[in-house]
Order: structure tokens, then sequence, then C-alpha cells
């Protein structure tokens, strides 16, 4: 799979770099990082606006495809320990991002083991994920297979991040996968306010049942 074969999905992106540059606030001095960057599709939009990227994805061949094509990319899978060497050599982002990947990771909290790491006070965690609600409400049934081995939806997320001392902003749902959700996340009591957004959506799915096991 190569990001780049669906011009959906290309436009979507482009349009989030145009999007998160200016919700959070990125400069030509901010430095991004993708997790699970494939070809470096994404982060070439960031490129063109003279940031600073780096891409870590374990796919050799898509891994070898962005370095080509001048996306700095670590062909390894994220975690801790790949995160403390980048800090170590790049220092911390200013954005970590992440499109359809955490679907496919059965170690969640080793990714944000690695974000941790790599956030600073002023960072911003971005992750887009195909959101669980849409899958029930819809009876999306065929997106449900091997590859995915989660499934999201905010309050789990929510609770997720709380450890780490980050906090869900803002969330927005948004349209590939058949429905996604794009979560924002901070330090906690960071410089963005928590939007009415995540509080809707978590009310959202306990009017579904979604809270409950069964």
């Amino acid at each position: 799979y190569v990001s780049s074969t669906s011009g959906v999905f290309v436009e979507h992106l482009r349009n989030y770099s145009d999007f998160i540059t200016k919700r959070i606030n990125l400069s030509q001095e901010s430095f991004v990082i993708d997790i699970g960057s494939n070809d470096g599709t994404c982060l070439s939009f960031f490129k063109q606006k003279n940031m600073r990227v780096l891409g870590v994805d374990p796919a050799e061949e898509v891994s070898e495809i962005a370095n080509k094509g001048g996306i700095n990319t670590l062909n390894d899978f994220f975690n801790k320990e790949v995160a403390a060497k980048i800090k170590s050599e790049y220092g911390q982002a200013d954005l970590i991002t992440s499109h359809n990947a955490c679907a496919h990771i059965d170690d969640l909290r080793g990714v944000i083991d690695g974000v941790d790491i790599l956030m600073s006070d002023e960072s911003i965690f971005v992750m887009e994920v195909g959101y669980f609600l849409d899958v029930y409400q819809n009876k999306w049934f065929d997106t449900i297979y091997h590859e995915h081995v989660d499934f999201h939806t905010v309050a789990p997320l929510r609770e997720l991040f709380k450890p780490y001392g980050m906090e869900i902003f803002d969330v927005e749902r948004i349209e590939p996968q058949g429905g996604s959700i794009r979560v924002l996340v901070q330090r906690k009591k960071g410089r963005f306010k928590i939007e009415d957004n995540v509080n809707n959506l978590i009310n959202l799915e306990d009017e579904y049942g979604l809270n409950k096991l069964e």
C-alpha cells in the first residue's frame, strides 16, 4: 500500500497540512514527525512549507521510496527506543502526526511512550483513526479484518493519554475510511482550550452504548 496512489487521500493530507499549520501555529522553523509515514506523502506538504520533517515506517520498500523522494525516513517500528534516538539526534517535535496507522498497532501504549519522549510542553500530537461509532452506526463490517487490531472511540483514548500528562483538546469527525476521527492532543493545561467536541462525542458514544462491554 502506497499513500500517493489514492488521489482522494493525497488531497486529504494536503488539506490537513494547511489546517494543522494554522490551527497550532506552525512556522518554517517547525519540526514534524509522522508515525507510519508510508511513502512520505503527508510530510511532503510540510516540507513544501520549508519545515524540517522526519518519517518513521517499518515497511522497507515504501521507506526507500520516501527517502529517494527527499523525505528523511527511518525504516523501523515506532516505539520509545526509536523515539529516544530521534530525540538525541533531532530534538523534540513541534508536531507528531499519524494517519490511519494506529488501527494496525497492537501495542498502542508503546507508541504513546515514544510520543511522550518527543513531546515538549508546546508540542502537539495528532492521530487520525477510523471511528468505531461510524462502523457501528453504518454496519461497516468489512472494516473489521485481520490487519485492524484496534477500533477507536474518544472516551478510552482520553483515558489512554491521562497517565502521560496529556489531554485531548479537540476531536473532529472526518471522511477517510468511511468515517474517522482526528484527535488533537497536548500536554495537560496546554496552550489550547478543550473544545466542546470532545465531550460531545463522548456523550454520543455513551448514547449508543459503546462504553459497555456487551
